[in-house]
C-alpha cells in the first residue's frame, strides 16, 4: 500500500478536509478554543510528554522524541496507519494517508515542533518526503535523528 504522510497544524482546517486524508493527532490535547470540523484519530505512542515541549529547547527535545519513536517501531506505526485506513475503507471513504496534527504555528519565525521531528525521522524510514499542509511554506528544516466525508462512527479514536 502506497502511504501518503503529511503534517499540520490542527487550525488548517480546510487544508485538512480538502487533503482527504485521515486526521491522527499527535498532541496531548485537542484544541479547546475552537471547534474542529473534521474528525480523526489519537495515536498517544508518538505524542512527546508535555514537559518536553513546555520547559525543553528543540535540542534537548530531538533525542528524547526520537527514542520514543524508535522504542514505538517505524513498522508499528506504519501498521497502524494501515489498519486505521482500512477501516475508513471499510466504511466506504477511500483516504489515501493519513495528516499528523498537532498545535505549533511554524509561520512564526524560530517555531519549531514535533511534527517536523517525526517527518524527518519518517522520511529516513522510507525515503519519502512528508509535506506541511500550510498557508504559508515552512523552512527546509535541517534535523537529524539517531473529512469532511469521513464515515458515521469514525471520531477521535484512540489507538
Amino acid at each position: 500500500m502506497d502511504l501518503i504522510v503529511k503534517t499540520a497544524r490542527f487550525a488548517e482546517q480546510q487544508r485538512i478536509i480538502d487533503s482527504r486524508l485521515l486526521p491522527v493527532a499527535i498532541a496531548r490535547k485537542l484544541p479547546e478554543h475552537y471547534p474542529l470540523r473534521y474528525h480523526g484519530r489519537r495515536l498517544s505512542q508518538i505524542m512527546p510528554e508535555w514537559e518536553w515541549i513546555r520547559y525543553l529547547s528543540e535540542d534537548e527535545v530531538l533525542p528524547l522524541y526520537a527514542a520514543r519513536l524508535e522504542a514505538v517501531s517505524f513498522e508499528w506505526i506504519r501498521e497502524r496507519f494501515e489498519i486505521w485506513l482500512d477501516e475508513v475503507e471499510k466504511n466506504g471513504v477511500r483516504m489515501p494517508g493519513v495528516v499528523l496534527l498537532c498545535h505549533e504555528d511554524l509561520s512564526k519565525p524560530g517555531a519549531w515542533c514535533h511534527r517536523r521531528m517525526f517527518a524527518e525521522w519518517w522520511t529516513q524510514h522510507t525515503g519519502d518526503m512528508v509535506e506541511e499542509l500550510m498557508a504559508i511554506p515552512v523552512p527546509d528544516l535541517q534535523i537529524s535523528l539517531p473529512l469532511e466525508t469521513l464515515a458515521e462512527g469514525v471520531a477521535w479514536i484512540a489507538n
